[in-house]
């Protein structure tokens, strides 16, 4: 999925697992936000010492405009639909819901605005305030969170340089070899004692 920001106008494309394209018609404001975690450690004098910073994820919280009746610089919209298939006087409920079947799918996006291109976003909160002035338009409250994936790489184990003894060999000898001389030690004692008794 590609969130394309140009001036004013935002474009949500998404590809999958859901195929669909939405245009707000009016960025109202967009945050962007980057935090990192220092990782410090108490010793007995003087101050803690810090040895590592751990970035955050990513986040962008978007609010947009899109309307069933499109500003003027966007009339030619009047008669589409915000979404595929949708109904062209219901644009801002189809792309309210479209954006929550997106969440709920997990698609992930590229969301390109006029400061940076953030990409492997998820769309973690959306809201929409409705009141008597807003019933004909979704302003869609949007944030945006970078998902990072973790990779694992596979190596071929070393080959030991000696032989590896086995150890439940030894110990299942040792095991045995003492119950040899335990089953020889009570046969002598059992012998001793009868010629004792003789």
């Amino acid at each position: 999925m590609a969130l394309l920001l140009t001036k004013q106008v935002v474009v949500i494309e998404s590809i999958f697992p859901i195929t669909t394209v939405i245009q707000l018609e009016a960025s109202i404001s967009e945050t962007h936000r980057r935090a990192a975690d220092l990782t410090e450690h108490p010793v007995e004098f003087g101050s803690d010492v810090t040895d590592h910073i751990r970035f955050r994820a990513r986040e962008l919280d978007i609010t947009g405009i899109i309307s069933n009746t499109p500003i003027q610089l966007l009339a030619s919209l009047t008669r589409l639909p915000s979404v595929p298939a949708g109904d062209p006087g219901s644009r801002a409920e189809d792309a309210f819901q479209e954006l929550e079947d997106i969440m709920e799918a997990g698609s992930l996006c590229t969301i390109a605005t006029t400061l940076k291109t953030y990409t492997d976003m998820a769309l973690v909160a959306l809201a929409t305030p409705r009141d008597a002035q807003r019933g004909n338009i979704a302003e869609l409250q949007m944030t945006w969170r970078e998902v990072r994936f973790a990779e694992t790489l596979k190596v071929a184990a070393p080959t030991p340089m000696s032989p590896v003894k086995s150890v439940t060999a030894e110990l299942g000898k040792q095991s045995a070899n003492v119950a040899k001389t335990a089953s020889a030690t009570q046969s002598s004692s059992v012998l001793a004692a009868i010629l004792g008794a003789l």
